[in-house]
């Protein structure tokens, strides 16, 4: 059997439009810190400033398109998140797939065994409502959708 392409879905972490005054608090805050560390420079200023910078260089990555993929393939999927953090969950190490009501509301749950199962997968943490990892984010498809994709391309790598 011929494999199919691989898809891959792809959106920002956080909806800039959304969090607006959490993005403006954060950037006081660094502007504080950076405007501390110019004005009283010693090793507590500087590295409070560096810190502040971190805080908003994290949540200008997440509001970047793109900051969170999956990428769905014959072989598994794919999740990668910041542009950095990346897994790779084999379809032999994912059970159950289905839509679930978690904490965040409707969203795509999973059980993945093996070793992988036993680490963190960030974008695909362990929902505390439901006990199982809930994808946090549907990739800009609806639950029903992303999951009829999931077991699709499962089933089409299991004949």
């Amino acid at each position: 059997m011929a494999s199919r392409p691989p898809v891959r879905l792809c959106e920002a972490i956080v909806d800039l439009g959304r969090m607006v005054r959490e993005f403006l608090v954060l950037a006081a805050i660094a502007a504080v810190t950076i405007w501390v560390a110019i004005d009283v420079p010693n090793i507590f200023s500087i590295a409070v400033a560096a810190v502040g910078v971190a805080f908003v260089s994290v949540a200008v990555a997440a509001a970047t398109p793109g900051s969170a993929c999956l990428t769905v393939d014959d072989a598994g999927l794919t999740i990668r998140i910041f542009y950095l953090f990346r897994r790779r969950i084999r379809w032999g190490d994912v059970g159950s797939i289905e839509v679930a009501e978690g904490w965040q509301g409707e969203t795509v749950a999973l059980d993945v065994g093996g070793e992988v199962g036993a680490r963190t997968i960030l974008g695909l943490p362990i929902d505390p409502g439901l006990g199982r990892r809930a994808f946090v984010t549907t990739f800009g498809l609806e639950p029903a959708a992303l999951c009829a994709l999931l077991r699709d391309r499962r089933a089409a790598a299991r004949h």
